[in-house]
């Protein structure tokens, strides 16, 4: 599938262009072609509907909201989106969303936050780094550059063991992409 961007009031949006892929359809048609119980032959189906993804949400569980709240809010300065009483949504940027949900009163149970890392792309990692260490944060690790990745990161741990990595891209090949 195909994403470009595109400007919008001076911002970077992406988009999903509506255009045929001759190859997918080929493909697709030959499929169909050799399929002949339930279809019949030389028909051209579809199997998936247009998945266009308009926002996202990522959602924690917490035992202790009132801690949890106060991570995102005073030490990550998330802003408040909007307060459900069961969930609370913070902004991450144009779309994206953390949700921080009371786990008693939530659907889903969570056995374990292991194998859980949520990672925030920023502008200035270095000064938040060093807001992290003034702060003494839980789980700081040190400022590193990732093998392989232009990119630079530090890890911390949040409440109920989360774990969040705090990023930088350094080309400006990836500064563009993420």
């Amino acid at each position: 599938m195909i994403i470009t961007k595109q400007q919008k009031n001076n911002q970077e949006i992406n988009f999903r262009p509506k255009i045929i892929d001759c190859a997918k359809i080929i493909s697709v048609y030959k499929l169909a072609n050799d399929f002949d119980n339930d279809h019949k032959k030389g028909e051209l189906f579809e199997s998936m509907v247009n998945f266009e993804i308009k926002s996202n949400f990522t959602f924690l569980y917490f035992e202790d909201v009132k801690a949890a709240r106060q991570f995102f809010e005073e030490v990550l300065h998330l802003p408040l989106v909007k307060d459900f009483g069961w969930a609370v949504i913070y902004g991450l940027g144009d779309k994206s969303f953390l949700g921080v949900v009371n786990e008693k009163d939530s659907s889903i149970k969570i056995e374990s936050h292991n194998g859980v890392l949520v990672s925030f792309t920023v502008n200035d990692v270095e000064n938040i780094f060093n807001e992290m260490k003034r702060k003494k944060v839980s789980g700081l690790s040190a400022l590193k550059q990732v093998k392989g990745v232009d990119l630079i990161s530090f890890f911390i741990e949040g409440p109920e063991g989360y774990k969040f990595e705090i990023q930088q891209f350094t080309s400006d090949e990836l500064t563009k992409l993420f």
